[in-house]
């Protein structure tokens, strides 16, 4: 997004409309909603956080990650192009951190579920002995 806002400057709605169309993200429930209340004569603020409210929670988006994304869509169409620019890549540092500290939580849930199960499994062998 942010290549195409410096190359081409072209309004939030019509970066967001392109993204949509890609299907780069098509996973992103929050993109579509945004796009489809922009669509409904939503402005682009309200649009979006209504957008990751409801779709982040369909997502299963911990409240720190829609907090981060309401950030980001604040920032959107508030300041020229090399203002949004910066304001894409200081998000996408904030988010590939929130995506790096996800995998380890999930790495670690995983090892503790696998030693959970294990464990249960030898207490139910051991009852039945």
């Amino acid at each position: 997004m942010a290549d195409q806002i410096r190359y081409t400057a072209a309004p939030v709605e019509e970066l967001l409309e392109s993204a949509e169309r890609s299907g780069e993200f098509r996973s992103l429930p929050v993109l579509s909603r945004a796009c489809s209340g922009i669509r409904d004569g939503a402005n682009i603020h309200d649009a979006w956080e209504q957008a990751v409210e409801d779709g982040g929670r369909e997502a299963g988006l911990t409240q720190e990650d829609r907090e981060l994304l309401l950030g980001f869509g604040a920032g959107l169409g508030t300041t020229d192009v090399e203002g949004q620019v910066a304001n894409c890549g200081q998000y996408r540092e904030l988010l590939d951190q929130r995506l790096s500290e996800a995998r380890k939580d999930s790495e670690n849930k995983g090892r503790l579920y696998l030693t959970l199960g294990f464990s249960i499994g030898m207490a139910a062998a051991l009852l039945l002995l």
